[in-house]
């Protein structure tokens, strides 16, 4: 065993990070405004401060209890982060729904077990869901499939 829980102090560690550096850029780079008459910052500010919140609310009570080793997968690591990359490459030149069927394929590549047809269906059905929420949800014009020659 070791002296502290490193599972929970960098799992808080990183919510407590995020969280400040949301906080931070939404206060610096856009108008907050106040309760009555809210700016767009305001909402990110917030959920920025409470990530911070339950990033302390994770952390401190981990520096006080023993926890085991946990190994770092760089397999799920590198997968997961060049499917965030591949959506962000993707998603004008091909809309919406392919990106996130993409970057859902490369996502699953992170879990061995993962089949190709459960990868497909979860790709068309998180592609689906994406279309429903920003297109008919949110009323956002976002493309769900940019045709080349259009």
């Amino acid at each position: 065993m070791h002296d502290r829980d490193y599972r929970d102090v960098v799992g808080g560690g990183v919510l407590i990070f995020g969280g400040a550096f949301v906080a931070l850029y939404s206060t610096t780079q856009l108008e907050v405004g106040s309760l009555s008459r809210m700016g767009p910052g305001l909402f990110p500010a917030a959920l920025g401060a409470l990530l911070c919140i339950f990033g302390a609310i994770v952390t401190v009570p981990a520096l006080f209890r023993e926890g085991a080793p946990f190994p770092i997968e760089l397999r799920p690591l590198l997968f997961v982060l060049a499917s965030i990359l591949v959506f962000g490459l993707t998603i004008r030149r091909l809309g919406v729904a392919p990106a996130v069927v993409l970057m859902t394929l490369v996502a699953t590549l992170a879990e061995r077990r993962m089949s190709w047809p459960g990868a497909l269906l979860l790709a068309a059905g998180l592609a689906g869901i994406a279309v429903l929420v920003f297109n008919v949800g949110l009323d956002i014009p976002v493309e769900a499939v940019r045709l080349p020659w259009r």
